[in-house]
């Protein structure tokens, strides 16, 4: 499954391969993508990609615009480390 936008604009979007997966964000902004600390097992483990708004925390309450779903915990954090770049900064489009 690859990453769709939950938002809808006439703004530019850039799509980018990330880990392997498709991702399709606006151009111009910063995201920051995270997971559940402690995913359940027994189900796909969702990253949430969120715009990053300067200012606002928690991390949670910043806008999502994108839910990719892995089949496991080390996928999800592979495409995290490559997402994210490694660092707990946002990472500009």
């Amino acid at each position: 499954m690859n990453a769709t936008p939950m938002y809808s604009s006439a703004l530019s979007l850039l799509t980018r391969s990330i880990a392997r997966r498709k991702v399709t964000l606006q151009t111009g902004l910063s995201y920051y993508a995270s997971r559940p600390l402690a995913p359940s097992s027994r189900r796909p483990v969702v990253v949430t990609i969120r715009q990053h708004v300067p200012g606002m925390l928690p991390i949670s309450q910043m806008p999502t615009v994108s839910e990719i779903e892995f089949a496991t915990v080390a996928a999800a954090d592979r495409f995290l480390r490559a997402f994210n770049q490694g660092s707990l900064c946002s990472r500009a489009w």
